[in-house]
């Protein structure tokens, strides 16, 4: 699972807490930067041990915007799935859209595309003053 948001919290006992789940920005000037958000990610892997792991930012047409690389170290199997997972979260600051439309957060690893996280950027229009 993987998700857009506000904040990433560490909870007592292991839990994690996402605030402000969000899938569309709503972007006054294109030429600044976002605010600054999270992207969390609960990936799940077969066997243990280090996994390369890849985010894509890329355009809805499949265009590569920015790509991030790192190593998932697991050793301990969830008891509810079977998988060993590791989870992801990236703090996004300056992150500039070139443009309104569809982009995707993809996930990979091993160079497979496993999940795919879509989200929308549109022109905040100001109200209309009668």
């Amino acid at each position: 699972m993987a998700a857009l948001c506000d904040d990433v919290r560490q909870e007592l006992k292991g839990k994690v807490s996402l605030m402000g789940i969000f899938s569309r920005f709503l972007v006054t000037d294109f030429s600044q930067p976002m605010p600054p958000f999270r992207i969390f990610a609960k990936l799940g892997f077969e066997g243990e041990g280090d996994h390369q792991i890849v985010v894509e930012l890329r355009s809805a047409e499949g265009q590569r915007i920015f790509q991030i690389r790192g190593v998932a170290h697991v050793e301990t199997r969830d008891q509810v799935t079977n998988l060993y997972t590791a989870d992801i979260n990236l703090g996004m600051d300056s992150l500039k859209l070139p443009r309104p439309g569809g982009y995707e957060f993809a996930f990979l690893s091993d160079s497979q595309t496993f999940h795919v996280l879509p989200f929308e950027a549109e022109v905040l229009r100001p109200p209309l003053v009668q």
